[in-house]
Order: C-alpha cells, then sequence, then structure tokens
C-alpha cells in the first residue's frame, strides 16, 4: 500500500470507531433511506452520458478545490448538465467531505449516488446505504482480495452496487484469480489514472489497461480527465464513463464544464 493510502486509512480507521460508537447500526439500519430504493449506477453510466460528476471540496495533491458552489448549487448544475451519476466524497481530513453530504444530496437528487471513500469496514457500506448512497467505491490498492469480496458481498446483500477502482492490472487480476470471486460483485471498474506514490496523472494508465479488462463489465476512467479530445479518445476504445471531479470543482461555471463533456457519448 502506498504511504498516502496507508496514512488515510489510519485516519479513516480513527474516524470510524467514533462515528460507530455515536450512531450504532441497528441506528442506521431503521433510517428510511437503508430500505429506500435508488437507481443503478452502472445501468445509468452504459445508458446516459456516462459522466460521474463529483462533488469534491479538497485534495491531499489539490489543498482547496471550490470553496465557491455550495453542495446544493453544485448537485443542480451536474443534473441540470446531464451527468448520468454523482459522486460525493465523504472523508473529511482529506476531502472536507461527511456523510451529511450524501445525506443532502440523496434528498436533492434522484440520479444515482456514488459514496466514494476509503472504505475499509462493513459499517461503512451500511452506512452508505443508510445515507442515500447507490454505490460505493472499494480500492483494490487499499484492501486484500479477500477484504475487498468481503466488503463488496456486505453491499451486495444490502442492495449496494460496487466500483472497484484499479491502479494497475496486477490488482483486478489478483481479485479475479480469487476463489471467492463472483462476476456479479462487481459493476464498475474504474481505472485511476493517478499514481499514487508521486501523486501525478496519466491517461496512458487507461488506455494500457483497457484490452485487458473484462469486456462485460461497465468501465469508467478517472483522474485527470480535462477535455473533450482525451475522452472522445477513450470512448473509441470502448470506456463507458469518466468519473470527473477536480476538473469541474476548479470552474467558476460546473455546469458549463459539465455539459460540454456530458454530450460526447452520443457523438462518439
Amino acid at each position: 500500500m502506498q504511504d498516502i493510502l496507508q496514512e488515510i486509512l489510519t485516519t479513516s480507521q480513527r474516524e470510524l470507531a467514533a462515528r460507530s460508537q455515536s450512531v450504532s447500526l441497528s441506528e442506521l439500519q431503521a433510517r428510511d433511506a437503508y430500505t429506500a430504493v435508488r437507481p443503478s449506477f452502472a445501468a445509468a453510466i452504459r445508458s446516459g452520458s456516462g459522466i460521474v460528476a463529483e462533488h469534491k471540496r479538497a485534495s491531499p495533491s489539490a489543498g482547496v478545490i471550490n470553496d465557491r458552489h455550495d453542495l446544493p448549487s453544485v448537485i443542480r448544475m451536474y443534473e441540470q448538465a446531464g451527468a448520468s451519476c454523482i459522486s460525493i466524497l465523504t472523508n473529511a481530513p482529506y476531502f472536507q467531505g461527511s456523510q451529511q453530504d450524501l445525506i443532502n444530496a440523496s434528498q436533492l437528487t434522484n440520479l444515482p449516488l456514488l459514496c466514494k471513500d476509503f472504505i475499509h469496514d462493513a459499517y461503512q457500506i451500511h452506512e452508505a446505504r443508510a445515507c442515500g448512497a447507490s454505490a460505493v467505491l472499494l480500492i483494490a490498492a487499499m484492501l486484500a482480495p479477500d477484504e475487498l469480496l468481503q466488503l463488496a458481498a456486505t453491499a451486495q446483500e444490502i442492495g449496494l452496487e460496487v466500483l472497484v477502482e484499479i491502479h494497475a492490472l496486477e490488482e483486478y487480476t489478483a481479485l479475479a484469480s480469487h476463489p471467492n470471486y463472483q462476476e456479479d460483485l462487481v459493476s464498475v471498474i474504474g481505472v485511476n489514472n493517478r499514481d499514487l506514490k508521486r501523486m501525478e496523472t496519466s491517461v496512458s494508465l487507461s488506455r494500457k489497461l483497457y484490452e485487458q479488462l473484462p469486456q462485460d463489465k461497465v468501465k469508467i476512467s478517472e483522474s485527470g480527465l480535462r477535455d473533450a479530445a482525451t475522452l472522445q479518445d477513450l470512448l473509441k476504445l470502448g470506456y463507458d464513463g469518466f468519473l470527473i471531479g477536480e476538473y469541474f470543482m476548479e470552474q467558476d461555471d460546473p455546469e458549463a464544464a459539465c455539459r460540454e463533456l456530458s454530450g460526447l457519448k452520443t457523438r462518439a
């Protein structure tokens, strides 16, 4: 595991200990959102624009990205611009997000919501469901294959889809070759173009890995996506969609930036 992931994981473990003591699992399961029907994350990517537009206030690499637009206005802009889904960063120390952001987003839009956090414990899966998510992010670089598959199974049991994020082909092959692997546990594969050691991005990773990923899975490219030409190239290669946060959030007009890229799929 890269140093930055280990640092974030350690912090997340401390935070989770406090949250799980203040809100029990039974309290999460008693919330209306826990049993509410949410739209499919994977289906929305495949059938729509393919844009998973992210609400992202800050990041370890960029610092504060946007403190000008509040969450309701960002959700409204993404919805009007044609995004297929919305990703909500719920990590507080490094991204200035919260579970309340996810709750608020679920009350503002019917678009599928991705709970994007550094999930390592089953409690977080139940928490995401109780906050209104359609899907959760599981990071292969941070989790051993058996841990990831256990979390994915928990998600499936309670009606959540799973986006598995990889940074190298070996991460996916280790998962797919595990004796407990089942095809339906993974709804979407995301190739993250960010080098976790240098915190630099290169879209060449998405180009390199595409042909080696299962063709029947919904596949998205993540990080370092900033222009129509790059997205068109990846669409022609076969990607179904893109997770874009930093580029949209740093704009004075996130809606215009999102709209520009949301129409590419129909023209590819």
